[in-house]
């Protein structure tokens, strides 16, 4: 979800700062300049770096030289058109590469799309595209507030519930789904809640003003409809995260700090080395975070990994709640929404920051400062030991990991996104979900209360007046793994009960059934069946003969509980299983479609997997879900703690044995 405040006239990257942190943020203690920081990255060392501001400039002028650049232009994405995977294989180091720039542009209700070579300064393509709706423009989601307060039934209706002035009241410019509504049908509409912000220091989501709602038609300038419910009490009570001790007990607590003295991380460009590890980062508007290239020990690993959707669907079918199901990185965009890293506080202080350099809604090149961060830290585990009696002897050796991580922060939920490499050749990705619950207003103040238990058949009541409505957050992973090369398979390792021999006096135990995946599809994974899930090399075999291979191991992950014909289902139909195989295609990189604003579903996975492809010995990519249903809780109010969830990649007969044997037992100083 996004929050809009009223209109100020600021530049647009002040804006794209101000929607999503500026009540959140403007009135925390200034911070000090950061201890490490690293300069914008206006300059190209490899293909796969994001664009720059001067390549941005290149793109609006060969735009404007074709005719296609006017007052009307907006730019909903610009990134990196990727160079085919073989030509960034087999690149080398310094060796000249060619770049191009994909841009998604509206001009009025008609959508395009472009390719421009940046080199040559010269036009590849421009198809439009019918029947779609674009990622929002920050320009709209400011409008849809402004037009509202403008409109004589909303001034109406928040007279009913008491305000004279419109100055401290808020707008949440929401995602409208799709749900084959008549009047609905093919307008660019935006379905705004209201909030009172009056008085909050740095925490504005605490008193919506419930029951009033607004159906606003961006592209025609026009309110729909307002719809009012009935006047709901707005909350009071004073929600900030410093007045609200449970105990009174707590004391400062002296400082803990994870901080090395000299960095082990080396960067060349945007390519980081540590340990005996090497990858390529860049930071995408849409997608976010980037991973590329990971290489161990100069083995191939993963060819690419980004979070490619992620869908929040609320779970009340209130009318001003049922088609709260948004797909935050299509429709707003993680990257874009990225937030400052604070040293000591989201990252360790001797984190290295970097910044991002990201279009605007008219294509023209902004700077976030130090939105993502990389760290290493020592875990204060052991990586592995053992203490063996028979002799009294003990060897043990330090966990120590390397964290990338950026922070998108999407209204009131703040999702911190890592990627973890550690010495052994695993490559872990958490996400932690922190922030604020989104809130309904009730009229019950307790449970005791009449009425209360009707109120919470959606949520619970974690606030006087406020229900945090139950919800789910699924993320689809794309991992472009390439294990020992390009070439790989998808293996099912299926732990079978097996009887025992008469001759034993045990009854039973269990072997492994290999199968191997032969087409397309998600996994159907029986539920309560035990399996291992493999990328399997079968041309490279480690020195016993064993195929080598990476596993995936799943974290905790929900799926869907709505039913399949449902409209945000379809939209998300990554969201019904744990995983998906398909082959490699450069143009499949968002699981729910390039357009998942207001579509009516059957893009993305469900159509990749249509032609059924062999994945045997193929160039495959593996799209996880990462799911989990979240029941709000008291304890979640009035700022969550940041709940994680992972899956890793995990070395299965990839080394001939253990890769961390030579990790030292003390460090170097």
């Amino acid at each position: 979800m996004m929050f809009i405040n009223d209109p100020q006239s600021k530049s647009v990257i002040t804006v794209i700062f101000l929607l999503f942190i500026q009540f959140s943020c403007s009135n925390l203690e200034t911070e000090e300049e950061p201890i490490i920081a690293v300069d914008s990255p206006e300059s190209v060392t490899h293909p796969m770096d994001a664009l720059t501001g001067g390549e941005m400039q290149t793109l609006l002028s060969v735009l404007e030289k074709e005719g296609h650049l006017d007052e009307n232009t907006r730019f909903p994405l610009i990134n990196l058109k990727e160079p085919p995977k073989s030509k960034v294989l087999s690149w080398a180091n310094g060796a000249p590469f060619g770049r191009s720039a994909f841009a998604m542009i509206k001009q009025g209700k008609q959508v395009f799309e472009a390719v421009v070579d940046l080199q040559k300064e010269e036009m590849i393509s421009w198809n439009e595209k019918e029947g779609v709706q674009t990622t929002f423009l920050m320009e709209e989601m400011d409008f849809a507030t402004n037009i509202c307060k403008e409109n004589k039934d909303w001034q109406e209706a928040i007279k009913k519930r008491g305000y004279t002035s419109f100055d401290d009241i808020s707008g949440q410019p929401l995602s409208p789904g799709y749900y084959n509504i008549p009047e609905e049908e093919g307008l660019r509409l935006i379905k705004a809640a209201f909030m009172d912000h009056g008085g909050a220091k740095n925490h504005i989501f605490g008193k919506p003003i419930e029951g009033l709602y607004a159906i606003v038609d961006i592209e025609n300038k026009t309110v729909l409809k307002i719809i009012d419910t009935g006047v709901i009490p707005v909350n009071t009570e004073n929600h900030d995260y410093d007045e609200g001790s449970v105990s009174g007990k707590r004391q400062q607590m002296h400082a803990v700090r994870n901080t090395a003295p000299t960095t082990n991380i080396k960067r060349d460009g945007n390519v980081y080395s540590w340990d005996l590890w090497k990858f390529h980062f860049r930071i995408d508007s849409r997608l976010g975070p980037i991973l590329s290239l990971a290489k161990f020990d100069d083995r191939s690993v993963v060819y690419q990994m980004s979070i490619s959707e992620m869908q929040v669907p609320y779970q009340d079918p209130d009318i001003g709640w049922f088609y709260r199901t948004f797909m935050d990185v299509g429709e707003y965009g993680f990257g874009s929404l990225a937030t400052p890293l604070l040293l000591g506080k989201d990252v360790p202080e001797d984190a290295i920051l970097q910044d991002a350099i990201l279009p605007n809604d008219r294509g023209e090149a902004t700077v976030l400062s130090n939105v993502a961060a990389i760290f290493e830290r020592n875990t204060g585990k052991p990586l592995w030991r053992h203490y063996e009696g028979m002799n009294q002897t003990q060897e043990s050796r330090p966990a120590v990991e390397l964290v990338l991580r950026m922070i998108p922060t999407i209204g009131n939920y703040d999702y911190m996104v890592d990627f973890i490499f550690t010495q052994n050749g695993n490559i872990k990705v958490e996400v932690g979900a922190t922030g604020i619950d989104a809130v309904k207003g009730v009229k019950a103040q307790s449970m005791d209360d009449e009425g209360a238990e009707e109120e919470t058949q959606y949520g619970e009541l974690i606030a006087k007046g406020l229900v945090g409505t139950y919800h789910d957050h699924f993320l689809s992973f794309r991992v472009d793994v390439d294990i020992d090369g390009s070439k790989n398979s998808f293996q099912r390792d299926k732990l079978v009960k097996t009887k025992f021999p008469d001759n034993v006096p045990r009854l039973s135990g269990w072997k492994v059934e290999p199968e191997t995946k032969q087409s397309e599809g998600p996994v159907e994974k029986v539920m309560g069946q035990d399996e291992f899930w493999r990328i399997v090399n079968p041309n490279q075999k480690n020195y016993l003969g064993n195929n080598t291979s990476y596993h995936l191991r799943p974290g905790m992950s929900h799926l869907s509980l709505l039913d399949p014909e449902d409209y945000p289902q379809k939209r998300a139909a990554f969201a019904a299983r744990h995983l998906w195989v398909t082959t490699y295609n450069p143009d499949e990189n968002y699981a729910a479609g390039m357009y998942p604003n207001a579509s009516k579903g059957g893009d993305g996975l469900p159509n990749f997997i249509s032609d059924n492809q062999s994945i045997v010995n193929e160039d495959i990519v593996l799209w996880y879900t990462m799911g989990f249903h979240h029941l709000t809780i008291s304890e979640d109010w009035p700022i969550l703690s940041t709940m994680l969830y992972s899956f890793t990649l995990r070395p299965f007969n990839f080394f001939d044995r253990n890769p961390a044997l030579d990790v030292k037992a003390e460090f170097k100083e």
